[in-house]
């Protein structure tokens, strides 16, 4: 894990280059929602420190997006039905379980960074039971070919 790359004294490019460095594994399986946005920054920041064309290896193999596995699972479902916040209504076993609450008082950054703590925890819990869904309906080769 290198942590050294993303510590406040390091260069941007040097942080972006070790957080792609990090989701770049195939060994590793990043999950995540709605990568599309999600991973955009990186690569533009990549064109801009690099100078590489935008489209240059964007395809990254070991990534698991809940998105695209609930619209898999759902073909005919909404937009609306297909945000972070009402798939995890129909798991709430998983998505209150683990969870933190922030300090009385703390501020809304460490508010945010709570929340955002808590949806991570819910798709590494949700990640294990909807791959095996995916799989067992035959589906886990559109998972990896769409990703």
């Amino acid at each position: 894990w290198p942590v050294n790359p993303l510590a406040c004294g390091a260069s941007l490019p040097r942080r972006w280059r070790a957080l792609r460095k990090i989701i770049c594994q195939s060994s590793v399986t990043c999950v995540t929602y709605d990568a599309v946005p999600c991973l955009m920054a990186l690569h533009r920041h990549r064109m801009a420190d690099q100078g590489r064309d935008l489209a240059s290896g964007l395809i990254l193999k070991s990534t698991w997006d809940l998105r695209i596995a609930a619209h898999l699972l759902r073909p005919h479902a909404s937009g609306g039905e297909l945000e972070f916040d009402h798939i995890a209504e129909g798991f709430e076993h998983l998505a209150g379980s683990g969870n933190v609450d922030a300090p009385e008082g703390a501020s809304e950054r460490v508010r945010a960074l709570v929340e955002t703590r808590n949806r991570l925890n819910f798709l590494l819990k949700i990640y294990p039971v909807l791959d095996r869904v995916l799989r067992e309906k035959g589906m886990g080769d559109s998972m990896d070919m769409i990703e």
